[in-house]
């Protein structure tokens, strides 16, 4: 504090890690400030120069565990905000969740690039997160990351196996089907098996071209010895394995059974392999929201303003006696006030078994010890004997209530939704029904095989299986 308030009148940008993390770790502490710094000159200027423009408004943005920052907090720690993006598909998830009357459900964002995917439960916690290798102990939704999105290239490897990313083509060259590239990916896949066509993307405002699609899956059939049609099939097959792996580390790492959770599958791709995934799975259904590509912005239009404040404690919770606890509770309580007055405040806290390095997150009420220990036996299996537990910090975070996720009409149609378009794949094989997904009214059921597209996504309802409009979104399951 005495260095930071020296080197303040020179002007300069400065990270105090005591404001920024106030956290025990002085290793997690310091790489937080690194991040910190190395990112707050960029972004300050940028932010600064998006506040005169949104006038009268007022410039917000997501913080990384959910909730809206002011700018001015944005400029000055952007660590914060580092995972926005995920925190607004978390947000969102968990409201169409509570309308759905679902406890826990699993979110999938699949983009262009990479894969989110979160267990997300009415109190999900927060976690520490790295970026680059390094620890990021800046409180963030539980998202897990994989190299999987549409456009992840497939390849040969030295042992003659198909691969499929985690390299990606981008956005420029992109897909092959954009024009610039020729290596073949998820989206080229999807477009040789006739799931997209030429007027599939934007609703044929981002026009592609299907014929380079096969001519680059067909490159790679011939290096694997197969028929273009089986080698499409295969890079989805391993696309779709590589998130289910992604899904196994939320649930049955977790000692979560996959089987008793719906999955809300998102983003420009997730209706695409929402089907997919839960019959890998074997989850009892898949959701893909209204306007699927833009669900995390939905979520940040439902976000309230938020903030947070951690005392940090570092003693053995016996050594605190219930008057010390309380004092502790109320100083972090008064804090994260003084920046959100009125607001709802949760607090938790961070504990662990002498002897661990890494802290569970629990609800900051009595008794303590008996939280703990549940939450160590439902994620380990066993409670740590003889071991003393220390209390290691306290969350405070307070915010204003959510709103809730509009609900789409449920005045239901007489007249049965007829496909628009019948597609053929290039590379052979049973037609697809189109149907615009915005014919589809609350209630009406489609079976399978068909398509639904709509502007920012695609819904793939495969043989065997029925998609039903619901007033929260698109269910697609089996039967």
């Amino acid at each position: 504090k005495e260095i930071e308030r020296v080197l303040r009148p020179l002007g300069l940008p400065i990270t105090c890690s005591s404001d920024l993390l106030p956290v025990s770790g002085e290793f997690e502490r310091f790489t937080a400030s690194i991040l910190n710094a190395a990112t707050r000159p960029k972004l300050s200027a940028y932010l600064g120069s998006l506040v005169g423009p949104v006038r009268p408004g007022q410039l917000r943005l997501m913080r990384s565990s959910g909730g809206i920052m002011s700018a001015v907090e944005a400029s000055t720690y952007p660590a914060r905000a580092m995972f926005s993006g995920p925190a607004g598909g978390v947000i969102a998830t968990r409201a169409l969740a509570a309308r759905a009357g679902w406890n826990e459900v699993a979110a999938l964002d699949m983009g262009g690039t990479s894969t989110d995917v979160c267990l997300v439960r009415p109190d999900t916690t927060v976690s520490d997160s790295t970026i680059a290798g390094l620890p990021l102990s800046i409180p963030a939704v539980e998202v897990h990351t994989v190299g999987c999105g549409g456009g992840s290239l497939a390849r040969v490897d030295a042992g003659g196996a198909l691969r499929v990313g985690p390299q990606s083509a981008g956005a420029d060259p992109g897909p092959a089907c954009y024009g610039k590239g020729t290596e073949p990916t998820v989206t080229d896949a999807h477009i040789a098996l006739g799931h997209m066509g030429a007027q599939t993307l934007l609703q044929g405002d981002f026009p592609i071209d299907p014929d380079r699609s096969v001519r680059a899956v067909e490159t790679l059939a011939q290096k694997l010895g197969l028929s273009t049609r089986k080698a499409a099939e295969g890079i989805l097959k391993i696309a779709e394995i590589n998130m289910m792996r992604a899904l196994l580390v939320i649930t049955v790492q977790r000692a979560v059974d996959p089987a008793r959770v719906p999955l809300i599958a998102y983003g420009g791709a997730g209706g695409l392999h929402a089907a997919g995934l839960c019959r890998l799975l074997e989850m009892p259904l898949a959701v893909v929201p209204e306007h699927p590509g833009a669900f995390s912005a939905v979520g940040l239009a439902l976000a309230s303003e938020s903030a947070e404040h951690i005392v940090p404690v570092m003693r053995e919770l016996d050594s605190l006696d219930r008057r010390s606890l309380e004092k502790l509770t109320e100083n972090a309580k008064k804090k994260a006030l003084r920046h959100l007055p009125h607001g709802n405040v949760k607090l938790t806290a961070s504990v662990r078994y002498a002897g661990q390095g890494r802290c569970l997150s629990v609800p900051l009420a009595h008794p303590l010890h008996r939280k703990a220990a549940a939450a160590h036996e439902h994620l380990f299996g066993f409670v740590p004997q003889e071991r003393a537990l220390e209390l290691v910090e306290i969350h405070a975070r307070v915010e204003h209530a959510p709103r809730k996720l509009p609900l789409a009409s449920k005045t239901r149609r007489a007249k049965t939704p007829e496909p628009k378009a019948l597609r053929r794949p290039p590379v052979g094989g049973t037609a697809w029904p189109v149907f615009d997904r915005a014919t589809v009214a609350v209630g009406q059921s489609l079976s399978g095989p068909c398509l639904l597209e709509e502007f920012t996504g695609v819904t793939v309802v495969p043989e065997g299986w029925r998609c039903t409009a619901h007033a929260h979104g698109l269910s697609v399951q089996p039967g």
